[in-house]
């Protein structure tokens, strides 16, 4: 998406979300992302011009209008990324089943395109969703020397 302010306030009237100056910076701060995001890299993104509470509250709306998709890992860090330009087959595909990977030395989160094992439930459940996080190290920190606090097996 092009991340100039007239398409960036056409996605959000399409979406009936009001048009703040906050609201369209972290949505060009996303769309020009290409990753997920923390709350404090798009503050920091952001040059600290609106507090933490303001930007989470418009990350929750967007989540909720589908504008954004939020993962949660292990450490309870959440992330975020832009997805408004999935069409609703893709939305509803990735609800679903979501394979990401964080790099454990760089931080990146990666999505990954590949199929979700089926998972026999228990009689009475109901499956929602399948996430899996990865943990690793990504291709650019994979090729640089084995430093001693990262000795890898």
């Amino acid at each position: 998406m092009d991340p100039n302010t007239n398409s960036i306030s056409d996605l959000l009237r399409k979406h009936s979300i009001s048009r703040t100056a906050a609201r369209i910076e972290v949505m060009r701060v996303m769309t020009q992302a290409g990753t997920m995001l923390s709350l404090f890299e798009i503050v920091k993104r952001m040059n600290y011009r609106h507090d933490r509470v303001t930007i989470y509250r418009i990350l929750c709306m967007f989540c909720q209008k589908e504008l954004l998709y939020k993962l949660v890992d292990l450490q309870s860090n959440t992330y975020y990324r832009f997805n408004a330009l999935m069409t609703k087959e893709d939305l509803a595909k990735h609800r679903r089943d979501e394979v990401f990977f964080k790099c454990i030395d760089c931080g990146e989160i990666t999505f990954i395109e590949t199929p979700i094992p089926e998972y026999l439930l228990p009689k009475g459940f109901v499956k929602t969703a399948t996430n899996f996080l990865i943990s690793g190290y990504c291709r650019a920190c994979a090729a640089v020397p084995v430093h001693p606090q990262h000795a890898r097996k």
